[in-house]
């Protein structure tokens, strides 16, 4: 599955937010315009709210741990056990920090600098059936991540401190928005750190804490 092709899930769920939201709240100001556009890790650290952002994140069940991403979780340790085997295979390192992003011409970059940057392109490239794997794993932890997000934006829209309150209905519902564009920039991104996968979805949408 392309990671394009979950382009229309993510228009889908704008749709449906907004249409869940009241015409008086669609028309409500506020001062969290900043989320609609600036997607600086800045921005992502303000979607948290910093009185009791960490007490909820720790509350808040792993993504991976859910039931219905069984698979995705052991899809991503298959692939972190591939991509070690397939650069021990190569004789690169595998214990480094690799920053590495997925195009959708399915080939893959590494983003930071390091000696054997060329190497490592050229030997995962020519695997085309790692890539493969790689755009599909990708493409699964989107979709989980986007799903996580609207399953706490309904919960949260249900809040008594939140439900029938316009103004912040609507900051919830533009955190939400900017959330997912935000989940959408980083859908090819991912990392193998000290032998350690990390897809960027995943991790950013269980740091979020809409409210």
């Amino acid at each position: 599955m392309q990671i394009s092709a979950i382009n229309s899930l993510y228009a889908s769920f704008i749709k449906t937010t907004q249409a869940q939201t009241s015409s008086s709240a669609a028309k409500t100001t506020t001062s969290n315009d900043a989320y609609q556009l600036d997607l600086s890790p800045q921005a992502r650290a303000m979607l948290d709210n910093p009185s009791n952002a960490v007490t909820k994140r720790q509350m808040r069940t792993s993504i991976l741990d859910l039931p219905e991403n069984q698979k995705l979780n052991q899809d991503i340790k298959t692939l972190e056990q591939k991509l070690n085997s397939f650069l021990i295979s190569q004789n690169i390192e595998n214990l480094g920090n690799y920053q590495f992003e997925y195009h959708e011409d399915n080939t893959i970059s590494l983003n930071n600098s390091t000696y054997n940057k060329k190497e490592i392109e050229t030997a995962i490239n020519s695997n085309r059936e790692l890539v493969s794997e790689i755009r599909n794993v990708l493409a699964e932890s989107q979709i989980a991540a986007a799903n996580d997000l609207q399953h706490q934006y309904l919960e949260t829209r249900e809040r008594p401190d939140i439900k029938g309150d316009v103004a912040k209905t609507e900051t919830l519902l533009q955190r939400t928005m900017s959330s997912q564009r935000i989940l959408s920039n980083i859908g090819g991104y991912f990392s193998l750190n000290q032998g350690k996968l990390n897809i960027s979805t995943v991790s950013s949408a269980q740091n979020i804490i809409l409210m």
